[in-house]
Formats: structure tokens, C-alpha cells, sequence
């Protein structure tokens, strides 16, 4: 049985998944997923927009397997502190 989304998204991205990892680590690898600390995702994100300018990011988040404080804790650090690099 797959674990509930570890490896969810290896369907939806089949070339780009297909190597040795979990799904995460591999989606991490290849500019799929943002994640860590604030200095981590403005890297991630800076690197991104090198390769594929952007004016709106689209953000997807799995709130429900978080806490309602956390969400939005998350949130406000990501438009408050991530974001204003990218204007």
C-alpha cells in the first residue's frame, strides 16, 4: 500500500519522477515543491524565477494536515516575508 500523498504526485509527473527517492525528494530535487525555512523558499524561489518568470505563483498547501495556526502562520510568513523579493 503507498503511504496517503508520499507518493500521490509520482502519477501526475511521470518523466519527471522517475528516478531513485521518494516522490517528495525527487518533486524537492526538481523545483516541484518550496519548502523549509523562509531564507530557503526565497532561494528556491529566486532559482525558479531564473529559469521560468513568473508574476503570480500558484500556491498549493495541504492545510488539512495542519493546524488552522499554522496554516496562517505559514501564510503571513510566505506574504510578508517571501514575497516582497519577488515584486
Amino acid at each position: 500500500m503507498v503511504p496517503p500523498f508520499t507518493e500521490f504526485f509520482r502519477y501526475f509527473f511521470p518523466g519527471v519522477l522517475a528516478g531513485n527517492g521518494s516522490a517528495f525528494e525527487q518533486m524537492m530535487a526538481n523545483g516541484l515543491v518550496l519548502a523549509g525555512t523562509v531564507d530557503d523558499v526565497k532561494r528556491q524561489m529566486e532559482e525558479m524565477y531564473k529559469v521560468a518568470p513568473f508574476e503570480y505563483p500558484f500556491l498549493l498547501s495541504y492545510f488539512a494536515l495542519q493546524s488552522k495556526e499554522s496554516f496562517l502562520e505559514d501564510m503571513e510568513l510566505f506574504a510578508t516575508k517571501v514575497m516582497p523579493n519577488h515584486r
